[in-house]
């Protein structure tokens, strides 16, 4: 107990010099021109985001007009959760084809990542017409799952204009698969602290590939307009959305089974233009 106070600010300051060297590093390669080349801002192409996400919710749910009623939370409550996003049935082969990758080593640990540790990653491969097509033949569930996170923020533009008017948000050809291990857990943190060597993600999308009744690795969320805590289950077939730079959250341990899940950082299309210059942004070959 003595040292639990100790420990904790120990953690802090590890969380702050690790932002503030992420900051540092992301202003050198901007400098040099490697973010560009590195595949973050490369948008979705336009086939992708015209894909019609309602559809492809309803098609899976009992729930009609549940995309609205998701919506309206991202926007009042600065997040949102809906169950269903894919169906039981799918969700169990989806995480062999996870589990194929991992012991393909797509997703890798990362033993410098401190706020991060024992969590195993790696980005899907779409940055290009020809790796998709490899990547779809190879996992077709996860190709699936893909296409309906890159829809999402097309259909938020939608249904929240006032917040999210069209075009205002570009979607980048990167999504994050991640497998926590027993004992692996992500401290709490923003996924986008707004400082000007920062990623500009504006919103990030979750959506879990596990059990229906996963032994922890709960996300904590702390909704940032009041209220308590909210205490998510990573759940099979759960989708997750919240405001990226407003929204704290952790990932608890993990006790009994891996944790498995997919997200996508959406940007923020006007600081992201700035930040690599007007017209950089760069769309994904078909």
């Amino acid at each position: 107990a003595e040292l639990a106070e100790p420990l904790a600010q120990h953690a802090a300051l590890l969380h702050v010099a690790r932002r503030r060297l992420a900051e540092a590093t992301a202003g050198a390669a901007k400098g040099l021109g490697l973010l560009r080349q590195s595949g973050l801002f490369f948008e979705a192409p336009a086939v992708l985001r015209r894909e019609d996400a309602a559809d492809m919710l309803q098609a899976w749910m009992d729930a009609p007009g549940a995309e609205r009623a998701f919506a309206d939370a991202l926007a009042r409550d600065r997040l949102a959760v809906l169950d269903g996003a894919l169906p039981e049935e799918v969700v169990g082969p989806l995480r062999e084809e996870l589990r194929r990758l991992r012991a393909d080593g797509l997703l890798r640990p990362d033993p410098h990542d401190l706020c991060n540790p024992g969590h195993i990653s790696g980005y899907l491969p779409l940055q290009s017409a020809a790796l998709r097509a490899e990547f779809c033949e190879r996992s077709p569930l996860l190709a699936r799952a893909c296409g309906l996170l890159m829809a999402l923020p097309g259909l938020l533009e939608a249904l929240l204009p006032e917040e999210l008017p069209e075009g205002s948000l570009t979607v980048p050809m990167t999504i994050l698969a991640s497998c926590y291990p027993p004992g692996a857990y992500y401290k709490e943190h923003l996924d986008n602290y707004g400082g000007s060597g920062d990623v500009p993600r504006k919103l990030t999308f979750i959506l879990y590939c596990n059990s229906p009744s996963p032994a922890g690795g709960r996300l904590r969320l702390q909704p940032p307009r009041g209220g308590q805590d909210l205490l998510l289950a990573p759940a099979g077939g759960r989708l997750v959305a919240f405001w990226a730079e407003e929204v704290w959250h952790e990932v608890l341990p993990c006790e009994e089974d891996d944790r498995y899940a997919l997200t996508l950082w959406v940007f923020d299309r006007r600081r992201a233009e700035e930040d690599l210059g007007a017209g950089s942004v760069e769309v994904g070959d078909l």
